[in-house]
């Protein structure tokens, strides 16, 4: 067993998960901890969809590409490729963070409105973790625009 010292980064709502821990942990769950797949808010969430969260942990861990069936809150219906950052919870949803191949933008996107999900054999072509660096620098401009 190892020990490890970790700060979790606030979560995508700006709510800390753990502001600093010790855990003794094994070698192997230490990329677990560095780059947690999740965003959770525990017990706020009971999902109401059909989305397989180990499914899309797997596909965030391995920098796997999801192709998407999604329908906006308008009803429209698009497929998407998309690169899959975080699984976070809302207060009544869970959602995705993703890069969204169509839009060439970040995007959230709700697992209730997820009507297919394919996780594909394709990986974002990107070192492990720079994903997730770009949607933090993109997240701090996005917060410095709106004065947060």
């Amino acid at each position: 067993m190892n020990k490890v010292d970790f700060i979790l980064q606030p979560d995508i709502f700006g709510v800390d998960i753990v502001p600093k821990g010790c855990v003794h942990t094994s070698p192997s769950q230490g990329p677990y901890i560095a780059e947690p797949s999740v965003g959770a808010k525990p017990g706020r969430v009971v999902p109401t969809d059909m989305a397989d969260s180990n499914e899309l942990r797997r596909a965030i861990r391995e920098d796997r590409k999801l192709r998407l069936l999604y329908r906006s809150d308008t009803g429209e219906e698009t497929e998407r490729i998309v690169w899959p950052i975080i699984l976070g919870y809302g207060e009544a949803t869970r959602l995705i963070v993703a890069w969204c191949e169509l839009r060439q933008d970040f995007r959230h996107f709700r697992t209730d409105r997820m009507i297919e999900i394919e996780v594909l054999e394709a990986t974002n072509g990107l070192r492990k973790g720079d994903l997730r660096r770009r949607w933090e620098r993109w997240r701090e401009e996005q917060r410095s625009r709106s004065g947060h």
